[in-house]
């Protein structure tokens, strides 16, 4: 005779039935409160109610009644955005206060009340990108004299110019001049003149294309992401790197002072260089592109210039790169979250013109950057045009 539970479930194997010899059947029969039943019978339905049985199987819920789906609403107005008067700044140093952003502002020529700041996207990214400050010394520079017969680096110098935020765009085309859509912040003593010359304020804007690459007819612009990446320094720290004597800020106020023009000289434009290194690369098995970590890039007819008030931007168009490049940025695109990255950005230094050591300007280091789920359009928002 069969229990119910069994029955029930004939297609599941059991649990063999315990030999009768092994279990103590008077206990079982006191259970079980029948003392007629031969042992057999008991060892059986001991078994079947043990924990080693399968549980009778349990029914599903019965499914909800379909609701008609609502009518389209219009759409949402684009999103607002709150002026950076009540939140901390982004950067993980030189925190910028209420009070200073409000004296700032009154006092700043690129002010514009209608603009968000740097930075804003990092609010509305579902995984926002986490940033500090990187280390100049951690890149090798090329150093003289006679770099052309010897070739010899060294680690930098360290860097002048130090992160405040990142923000992270997609959209159909590429954007420039972002010091005209959106307000920077100002820089650590905003309240002081600044006569040295150079810009305390540095904006660098990588541009990568959001489509894969193609051999022909992709063109220099196009459905995009771009990387914007804020730096700035102080007016005593620019005057000690020009009082130096360094090579490397004699020829970043020549760049600063050449590339800006209008039209640009050329030889001194294309002298602009990006240095970009995978710290976890190992861990996460890129042994294919370790010779190319921390491999400088020079940025030739890729790069644009745009000057303002104590400001300099520098574009970077990736749309230019060569072919093999863009597919190589395209392929490790959906893992850069599990990328360690550190930037820097500098300008080449050349044996002809005197202009070596060459000296790192800007680093930063970038975590959890993700462009694919994470980039935004910020046309969506109000007072970014």
């Amino acid at each position: 005779m069969r229990c119910a539970l069994c029955v029930a479930q004939p297609s599941r194997p059991r649990p063999k039935p315990a030999s009768a010899s092994a279990l103590d059947l008077p206990r079982l029969r006191r259970r079980y409160g029948d003392e007629s039943q031969p042992p057999r019978a008991v060892a059986k339905a001991f078994v079947c109610e043990s924990p080693l049985a399968s549980p009778l199987p349990t029914p599903l819920p019965a499914k909800e009644p379909r609701v008609a789906p609502p009518a389209v609403a219009a759409l949402a107005p684009p999103l607002a955005y709150v002026q950076p008067s009540d939140e901390p700044s982004l950067s993980s140093r030189g925190a910028v206060q209420p009070s200073a952003v409000s004296e700032a502002a009154a006092s700043d020529p690129l002010y514009k009340p209608w603009a968000p700041y740097a930075g804003f996207s990092l609010t509305h990214m579902r995984k926002p990108a986490e940033l500090a400050d990187g280390d100049g010394a951690d890149f090798s520079v090329r150093v003289g004299p006679a770099y052309n017969r010897h070739g010899k680096k060294a680690p930098s110098a360290k860097h002048v110019y130090e992160p405040r935020s990142i923000d992270v765009f997609k959209g159909s085309k590429i954007r420039y001049r972002l010091f005209e859509r959106m307000n920077l912040h100002p820089p650590p003593d905003a309240a002081l003149p600044n006569d040295t010359g150079l810009p305390r304020r540095l904006v660098v804007n990588t541009i990568i294309p959001a489509e894969a690459p193609k051999l022909m007819g992709q063109g220099f612009d196009g459905p995009c992401y771009q990387m914007v990446l804020t730096f700035t320094t102080t007016a005593e720290r620019l005057r000690q790197w020009k009082a130096s004597g360094s090579a490397a800020c004699d020829l970043f106020q020549r760049f600063y002072d050449e590339s800006t023009t209008d039209p640009p000289t050329i030889a001194m434009k294309e002298r602009w260089k990006l240095l970009a290194k995978i710290d976890n690369m190992k861990q996460l098995g890129l042994n294919m592109f370790e010779r190319y970590n921390g491999k400088p890039a020079l940025i030739t007819k890729s790069g644009s210039m745009h000057r303002a008030d104590d400001l300099l931007e520098v574009a970077m168009n990736t749309f230019r790169f060569g072919l093999i490049t863009r597919r190589g940025v395209w392929t490790l695109l959906p893992r850069l979250p599990e990328m360690n990255f550190h930037f820097a950005v500098t300008v080449e230094g050349r044996d002809e013109d005197h202009s070596l050591p060459e000296q790192v300007l800007a680093a930063v280091r970038v975590k959890k950057m993700d462009f694919i789920s994470s980039a935004i359009d910020p046309g969506d928002f109000t007072g970014f045009v």
